[in-house]
């Protein structure tokens, strides 16, 4: 052991060892049969692209160095009763880190238990290890856990007095548990962690999509910051650059480690996604100007393709299936000027057939004006079903 890690080790609470994991040197402890210590998982401001805070995690081994959940190892000691000693425990650990981190101006993310806010024995001891480290208030972020409160206004008046000393105050996992807009509005933290449930549903559900930017514009017209943890993928942190969400946290930015995030990789990271959210953005505006464009394109357009006599045709054809079935336009001549007839395309083929049996002009001009006359008779007879037909209708209605 060097000369320095003597002296921090000295100056550590009695219990804590100094251990170096992956060249980085920090403190560790027992509880009971298990070895506890600290990681940090960086928490980021996507306007700012860097990295703005850590939240100090904790990870358990056993005798045999097989990791053990955190949330076993809470349980076991809520089971016993001894949850508020472990929570001051894990505290004093994670503030003996950060300051080992060498973060000159990040924030630490601090996970409380409702009943250590309120506890004045453990609230004193959360100062007096922050004066000996030398660590100010204005630095350090309470997360206040989704567990039930006994007391809620005892709660409130507690984060008063914690704010009015300087520290921020977060509610963790919004929309889990017992952390819902009533706390909100009686606790008033400065951010709100949304839980990382609420964006994997909006990742796979369409009406949640559309709630969570609702959501994140809700609490900025209240005045709070806004999280958004459990990002794992581009899909969900592109969900969260769209919600314009103030911080980010997830494995797809950072996972936790001992040390300090890489600055550089973050910054790359943040600017790639925001310039693929751009493009993206750009081509769907584009998309949907071009289908608004299509959708009021005046009717008498000409479509493309198409020459005027041929959409004259086709829309002719349409008009007439819709009052006369299977009418068309055809021509006959006589007395040497053209005249413009309608009728339907059996019946002129049926024209055209008998013109050609017709042994003269004569004949051939007969059986066509015959046949006309009795199409324009059945046309009427039609038009004047439809015209009953709609007077009718006005007549019920």
């Amino acid at each position: 052991m060097t000369i320095a890690q003597q002296e921090r080790t000295a100056a550590a609470p009695h219990g804590f060892d100094v251990e170096v994991t992956s060249g980085l040197e920090r403190f560790s402890v027992q509880h009971g049969e298990l070895t506890l210590t600290s990681v940090f998982q960086p928490i980021f401001s996507l306007s700012h692209m860097r990295a703005v805070g850590y939240e100090g995690l904790l990870r358990a081994h056993d005798m045999l160095d097989r990791p053990v959940s955190p949330l076993d190892v809470f349980g076991e000691a809520a089971r016993v009763g001894d949850v508020l000693q472990l929570d001051r425990l894990a505290q004093t650990l994670h503030l003996e880190n950060f300051k080992v981190l060498g973060a000159e101006r990040e924030w630490l993310f601090l996970n409380v238990h409702p009943g250590a806010l309120t506890d004045p024995y453990l609230s004193a001891a959360l100062l007096a290890t922050l004066k000996r480290l030398d660590l100010p208030p204005r630095r350090i972020v309470l997360e206040v856990l989704e567990q039930r409160a006994e007391d809620l206004e005892r709660l409130a008046d507690a984060v008063r007095q914690f704010r009015e000393r300087g520290f921020l105050i977060a509610l963790d996992d919004f929309g889990a548990g017992h952390s819902n807009v009533e706390r909100i509005w009686q606790l008033n933290p400065d951010i709100v962690k949304l839980d990382r449930i609420m964006l994997s549903h909006a990742a796979h559900r369409a009406d949640m999509a559309t709630i969570l930017p609702g959501l994140v514009a809700l609490l900025h017209e209240a005045g709070k910051l806004v999280l958004i943890e459990g990002v794992e993928t581009e899909h969900e942190a592109q969900m969260a650059l769209a919600c314009n969400a103030d911080f980010v946290q997830g494995f797809f930015f950072g996972r936790p480690n001992p040390g300090a995030a890489d600055a550089t990789h973050a910054a790359s990271c943040i600017g790639e996604l925001t310039e693929r959210y751009r493009d993206q953005t750009e081509a769907g505006d584009a998309a949907m100007r071009l289908a608004s464009r299509r959708i009021c394109a005046p009717s008498n357009a000409r479509p493309s393709g198409l020459r005027p006599a041929s959409r004259w045709k086709k829309c002719a054809g349409i008009f007439s299936r819709s009052i006369t079935p299977r009418a068309a336009f055809c021509s006959t001549r006589k007395g040497g000027k053209r005249a413009a007839t309608s009728c339907c395309a059996p019946t002129a083929r049926r024209m055209k057939r008998a013109s050609c049996r017709s042994p003269t002009r004569k004949a051939r001009t007969g059986c066509v004006v015959r046949t006309f006359a009795m199409r324009s008779m059945h046309l009427s007879a039609c038009m004047s079903r439809v015209r009953i037909c709609r007077s009718t209708r006005r007549c019920r209605a």
